[in-house]
């Protein structure tokens, strides 16, 4: 059977106007392809959107995720955010292991206002997160059961990024 890859994209929709059209606009020219579920707030033209009437904020963030991931059919998932511009290259690569997350580490931010530019070469954010599709589902749903667990806060504890912190010092999963 062919492994289908597919982008979950989301938005909060609070965005400069320009800065998140033409990370829209940059996404569809570089998709190869792959399908798109957005999630997002207010609606958006962008793959099959979902809009969520919630307010902004952390819970919201990992179930707009989670929505992202459960609507789409892919078997891989790359996960893409509203500020972010992403090329071609960043959807090419093709994970084997179930059981694992990957990150495009190799990152290049430019801030808006006066275009200064710094980059890294091992920055690990769920920007560039790739993972199989039903591994991130099952991250999510406990990621949202521990949010409700810890008193519906965020824990700095279990990390933002999956699989950075094993279960042994608070993380998730020890994916």
């Amino acid at each position: 059977k062919t492994q289908k890859k597919g982008i979950v994209y989301y938005t909060h929709n609070e965005l400069d106007p320009v800065i998140a059209q033409t990370a829209r606009d940059v996404l569809m020219r570089s998709v190869n392809g792959h399908s798109i579920v957005s999630v997002s707030l207010k609606p958006v033209q962008l793959g099959k959107n979902i809009v969520l009437e919630r307010e902004k904020g952390y819970e919201t963030y990992l179930r707009q995720i989670l929505a992202g991931l459960e609507a789409s059919d892919a078997d891989w998932v790359f996960m893409a955010e509203h500020d972010c511009i992403y090329p071609p290259e960043a959807f090419s690569f093709f994970p084997v292991k179930r059981d694992r997350y990957y990150y495009n580490t190799n990152v290049v931010k430019v801030r808006y206002d006066d275009g200064h530019v710094v980059s890294y070469d091992n920055c690990l954010q769920v920007s560039g997160l790739c993972a199989h599709r039903e591994l991130l589902i099952q991250h999510y749903k406990k990621r949202i059961e521990r949010f409700h667990e810890d008193g519906d806060r965020y824990d700095r504890r279990i990390g933002y990024e999956p699989g950075m912190r094993p279960t042994s010092r608070g993380g998730i999963d020890d994916f």
